[in-house]
């Protein structure tokens, strides 16, 4: 009988908050967070992220350096404080650069 109380323990405490972090994974979130959430509170968080949207949307787009989701037209992330104008111009010019360098050697 105390097997059974202990594989329901074992189930309680890494069932729980694995599941909860690969669904938040699914659902274009950062699965950590909700991961200590659901060791903390158990199935509550589980429910919560189960009916959470997602967080990729039409307004929405990912910060080029935390990959954290943003508004769509943000100058400045909210998580890691990056200039998004700055970084995006770097990007397109890296991305230009490859290509121009694709076509030479092609």
């Amino acid at each position: 009988m105390e097997i059974i109380g202990g594989l329901a323990v074992a189930a309680w405490v890494l069932v729980v908050p694995l599941l909860t972090a690969w669904l938040a994974g699914e659902r274009d979130r950062d699965g950590f967070p909700w991961l200590v959430l659901a060791l903390l509170s158990g199935p509550v968080a589980l429910l919560a992220i189960g009916f959470a949207d997602r967080a990729i949307g039409a307004e929405f787009k990912r910060c080029v350096e935390c990959r954290e989701p943003i508004r769509r037209f943000a100058t400045r992330c909210p998580f890691c404080r990056t200039d998004l104008i700055a970084a995006e111009a770097a990007e397109a010019a890296e991305a230009a650069t490859r290509r121009g360098g694709e076509v030479a050697s092609g």
